[in-house]
This record gives structure tokens, C-alpha cells and sequence, in this order.
């Protein structure tokens, strides 16, 4: 996968869906987060490089602003999930279920989208834009993913415990599907991989120790590659403890809140687990 830098281009015929919005007549539908901030010629850079390219669907890496060190710690091991876990570097091919969705920009070919089951098949479903990006793949769609950190900025979280709450919504459906077992599985996976090297590092052994101290410093250059390549701040991208422990515990804290509670609360109405273990419609592999 090639992730480009968006070039200057000339301006397409573009109709920005807000959330809320019902009716849409242009030869593009975008959808997007209403606290999203664009640069003036955002979408004709993208619609411009979409049809150049050929894409029927684009994503885009944004600038994410925050002025805490924990939360860019967070932030920083995210965006490495995101990619290993995403498997981004398939996204090109047409026979893999990897496809690049953004709630805050996600912009989709009219005549693709009317191929898809729509939006009523996603209506349960917590990762609606991950899901969104699938259908369209499934419905024939070229997927890009375009570097825009110049050009688009939100306020992703603003605080580390805006983060903890926000994750209440989708973290136990990243974690395992709204399923106590696999959730259990994978929990168990990423604190042996994530926390296990510090053990090892703490060993008496010397050769164990080294295989420990090698583990987290090629986490933290990921992390400081990934965060380079966003614009990140790279001092709390280069710590490799503090974010994946932040990360567990959100994902963690979700799970465990959820079976309390029967299900997902978000802005004042419970979703069932039943329910949206039904409606799911994500699928990673």
C-alpha cells in the first residue's frame, strides 16, 4: 500500500453529508464528523486525486490535536494497532476484506454506493465507519487512503478521560466482537506482546534480557516512524510501556462495563449486547 500526500487539484462535484444530513445529489457523497475542520480546497484535492487514481472510496490520516502527554502516548500505540492489527498494507487488493473507513471524512462514489445494502444494513453496527468502508469494497470499490494532516484536524479526543469514555462505545467490539471468550483471547495476546518484552527485560538472563530490550525498541520505532509520518509529537510516541497500558486498560474498562450494564450506553440509550452482536457486520479477517 502507497500512502500519498494530497496534491493541489481542480475542484469536483462534491455533496458533503454531515451527520443528519438525508438528501444527497452529487456525482460524490461525503460523509463526516461534524467537529471535523477542513482547509478551504480539502475536498477538491481529494476529489481530484480519487479521480486521477481511481479510487471509489478515500479515507483520510488527519491531524490529530491534543496537549497531553498520556493521551499522545495513547494516540501513538492506537495508530500502530490500527495499522498492523488493520492490516493496511492490503488494502489494494481486491480479494482482502481491508478497506480504510473515517468517521470525520469517508468519501464515496455515488454509483458504488448505490450497489451496497446501505446504510439501514449497518444500523447496530458500534465501528460504522470500518463497516461502511467494507461494504463498499464488497460492492466493487477501489479503497484509497490519502495523507492529509495539512489539510483536515479534529480534536479527536481532548483529554485522556474523554478518551477512557470514548472507548466505552467501540472498544469491547475492537477487543472481541461483544464476546466474552475471544475478547479474553485477544486481551491475553496484546499483554503478552505488548508487556511481555518488559519481563524479559527484567530477566537475569542475558540473552532473554536483550530479546526484551530489541521487542520494545522496535514497538517504539514503529510508533516513532508512524507518528514522523503523521506529524506526531515523537517524545510520548517513543515511550513503549505507557500507551499499550492505556490502550489494555480502555479496551479492558469497555469489556467489563458492558456486561455490567447489559450492554453499550451512548448519549442516553442501552444497546443490548444481543442486539449488536447481531448487527454486527465488521468482520478483521
Amino acid at each position: 500500500m502507497h500512502i500519498a500526500r494530497l496534491p493541489e487539484g481542480w475542484l469536483g462535484k462534491v455533496h458533503a453529508l454531515h451527520e443528519g444530513a438525508a438528501v444527497a445529489t452529487g456525482e460524490w457523497l461525503l460523509f463526516s464528523d461534524a467537529d471535523a475542520h477542513f482547509e478551504p480546497t480539502l475536498l477538491r484535492r481529494v476529489v481530484a486525486e480519487s479521480e486521477r487514481r481511481g479510487f471509489d472510496l478515500v479515507a483520510l490520516l488527519p491531524s490529530l490535536w491534543s496537549n497531553a502527554f498520556a493521551l499522545d502516548a495513547l494516540f501513538a500505540t492506537l495508530l500502530r494497532v490500527l495499522v498492523v492489527g488493520g492490516r493496511l498494507w492490503k488494502l489494494d487488493d481486491p480479494r482482502s476484506s481491508v478497506a480504510a473507513g473515517a468517521g470525520f471524512f469517508n468519501l464515496a462514489r455515488r454509483s458504488v454506493f448505490e450497489r451496497t445494502p446501505g446504510f439501514p444494513w449497518l444500523r447496530l453496527e458500534v465501528v460504522d465507519d470500518g463497516a461502511f468502508a467494507q461494504m463498499m469494497k464488497r460492492a466493487g470499490a477501489r479503497c484509497g487512503l490519502l495523507h492529509a494532516s495539512d489539510a483536515i484536524g479534529l480534536d479527536y479526543y481532548r483529554s485522556l478521560g474523554e478518551a477512557v469514555h470514548g472507548f466505552e462505545k467501540n472498544g469491547y467490539a475492537l477487543l472481541g466482537a461483544h464476546r466474552p471468550v475471544p475478547a479474553m483471547v485477544l486481551c491475553a495476546f496484546m499483554i503478552w506482546t505488548e508487556l511481555g518484552p518488559l519481563a524479559f527485560l527484567l530477566s537475569e538472563d542475558e540473552a532473554v534480557a536483550l530479546l526484551g530490550g530489541a521487542v520494545l525498541a522496535a514497538f517504539a520505532l514503529s510508533q516513532l516512524v508512524i507518528a514522523r509520518f503523521m506529524r506526531r509529537p515523537l517524545a510520548s510516541a517513543g515511550v513503549p510501556i505507557l500507551g499499550p497500558l492505556l490502550f489494555l486498560y480502555c479496551l479492558a474498562r469497555s469489556a467489563v462495563l458492558a456486561h455490567w450494564r447489559g450492554g453499550i450506553v451512548w448519549r442516553g440509550t442501552l444497546y443490548p449486547l444481543a442486539s449488536l452482536r447481531a448487527g454486527r457486520r465488521l468482520r478483521f479477517f
